[in-house]
């Protein structure tokens, strides 16, 4: 790329609008293409090259409580990634009960969960699946079978209270528990694979 020095920019201005100016709105004699080829570059570069060169003059010449607004105020860097994330939030992205639990629920998801049970971390769905890969978690395919009409009545016992106990969890984390009924579902609202 080009580089071009501030009296190269002067000469532009001048050529441009006759004179050496402090904005763009007065009367142009030469085209920015025409410029252009005169100094080996684009017209669009041209014309960048001077309004940066105004915005330097406006900002010189603007009084000192909007300059240093103009700043803003100085953010500490925060890093993320995968060497920022703790040992205890690994072991819980990838345990089994979580991938359980997390059946059925969409990547972003996951992490908005990952984010309200660790406020102090930060995740997104492309080092979520980062950690998946580095430790072998993989996208598998789910198998669905038939339950038998006549249950197993301590089997069925158990499995009410497993779910009671999960309402009750999910209540308890903050969650807002929607009841739907009368709902059909067929086997293309339900995934197919799941990690």
């Amino acid at each position: 790329m080009k580089h071009f020095s501030e009296q190269q920019v002067k000469d532009m201005i001048k050529l441009k609008f006759g004179q050496e100016v402090s904005d763009h709105h007065h009367l142009s004699y030469v085209s920015n293409k025409l410029l252009g080829k005169l100094f080996g570059c684009s017209g669009s570069k041209i014309r960048q090259l001077y309004m940066a060169h105004f915005a330097k003059i406006r900002a010189k010449n603007a009084p000192l409580l909007t300059r240093l607004r103009s700043h803003g105020a100085v953010q500490e860097r925060t890093y993320y990634g995968y060497c920022f994330l703790k040992p205890h939030e690994i072991a819980w992205l990838t345990s089994s009960s979580t991938l359980r639990r997390q059946i059925s629920v969409s990547i972003p998801m996951r992490c908005s969960h990952f984010m309200r049970e660790f406020p102090g971390a930060h995740i997104n769905p492309t080092l979520l699946r980062e950690v998946y890969t580095r430790h072998f978690i993989k996208k598998k395919k789910l198998r669905w079978y038939k339950s038998p009409k006549h249950q197993d009545p301590e089997k069925h016992a158990q499995m009410l209270k497993t779910m009671k106990g999960q309402l009750t969890k999910a209540r308890n984390d903050g969650y807002r528990l929607v009841y739907i009924d009368e709902t059909c579902f067929t086997r293309k609202t339900v995934l197919d694979a799941e990690w």
